[in-house]
């Protein structure tokens, strides 16, 4: 009789061993369970994530100091990548973009303010001169031209204020640059 109950209890105990571990593993996968790191994690409902964290902090931080990219979303094909529901652009972010212009790039009305000058430079000096727009438009691109052989442009940038900056080195005469601005009127 003895045997007999040594034998029941062991095998109702791998019973419950099989259960837990079953057990365990199921609730490893699917709705509900835990989100393992570095594992494949299987989920056909959506997750949530909220949160109130302090001001000027996330709620959702990916940092990787690998080589590789932070995140990947793959989505069937015409799919977006990411929803949002603000209108706020994101700083980095060139989903704005279309082939390397931003949006106000894109706008048809527009007008080009030019500034041709030597700058008051002489004989292999260097000259900077600034190009605005028009008190509240926005500057969309600018650039320069009639920049002879021997001068070196030095920098063609946007600056704060909506203008653009060009600086050149001339070489042995002062050049006639002319300096562009483009901009769209916003009113």
């Amino acid at each position: 009789m003895k045997k007999d109950n040594f034998i029941s209890a062991a095998l109702g105990g791998m019973l419950v061993v099989v259960f837990l571990t079953a057990t365990s593993v199921l609730a490893g996968n699917g709705i509900g369970a835990v989100f393992n790191l570095g594992q494949f994690n299987r989920v056909n409902a959506t997750s949530v994530l909220t949160g109130s964290p302090p001001p000027g902090r996330e709620l959702l931080r990916i940092d990787n100091n690998g080589q590789a990219a932070a995140m990947r979303l793959e989505v069937p094909f015409r799919r977006p990548p990411f929803t949002t529901n603000s209108r706020i652009r994101v700083p980095n972010l060139n989903a704005d973009m279309v082939d390397g212009a931003h949006g106000p790039f894109l706008r048809e009305a527009g007008y080009r303010n030019i500034v041709q000058t030597t700058g008051n430079g002489g004989a292999n000096q260097t000259v900077s001169v600034s190009v605005a727009c028009d008190p509240g438009d926005q500057l969309l691109s600018g650039g320069y031209y009639g920049v002879e052989p021997a001068t070196r442009v030095l920098a063609s940038f946007p600056e704060v204020g909506e203008q653009w900056v060009v600086s050149w080195r001339n070489g042995p005469t002062p050049d006639f640059v002319g300096v562009v601005a483009n901009c769209t009127d916003l009113r």
